[in-house]
């Protein structure tokens, strides 16, 4: 609330956008896939899809962290109480779905135990540092960007006027 808000005009759908959509998928996925191997390694596929399901959803949860502000999320996280409740309550069902059993049953899960559990955790944590590096390094080129538009402008502005005093 302290920013004022976005130009109207302005189109949702621009490069730092879709940008921002293709790298996190990317890192999800990833980090989905991992856990899926970890599955599989550690034990069978119900296990696999288990652990993948539990770090898709909670990677999500992450990422909601992660897109609030243009701050690091666990700088930003604590300003909006409201959405940590959310959180927390999500990842409490999703934790539930894996440890009742007729939840299991009905949605192919298996209780993946602690190892896996561990497993689950970090990797969906991972989207938390990953949206940080990922915000800094954006930040960086948006500097970059700025100080680039600034200088070609003063170029610009540098060239007509020698243009102007050489037609004079």
């Amino acid at each position: 609330m302290n920013k004022p808000p976005e130009n109207a005009v302005k189109s949702l759908w621009n490069r730092h956008t879709i940008t921002e959509i293709i790298t996190f998928g990317i890192i999800q996925t990833a980090l989905t896939i991992a856990a899926f191997a970890a599955g599989m390694y550690y034990g069978d596929n119900a296990l696999a899809v288990t652990l993948a399901f539990l770090t898709m959803s909670l990677a999500e949860l992450m990422h909601a962290l992660n897109v609030r502000s243009e701050k690091p999320a666990l700088v930003s996280v604590f300003g909006n109480p409201t959405m940590l409740i959310t959180v927390a309550v999500a990842a409490a069902l999703t934790v539930l779905l894996c440890c009742v059993p007729v939840l299991q049953e009905a949605f192919g899960l298996v209780n993946p135990g602690t190892y896996a559990w561990i497993i689950a955790g970090a990797l969906s944590f991972a989207m938390i540092p990953a949206g940080d590096v990922y915000k800094l390094i954006r930040s960086c080129v948006n500097k970059r960007e700025r100080k680039n538009g600034t200088v070609n402008k003063k170029k610009n502005s540098a060239n007509k006027n020698a243009r102007r005093k050489a037609k004079a």
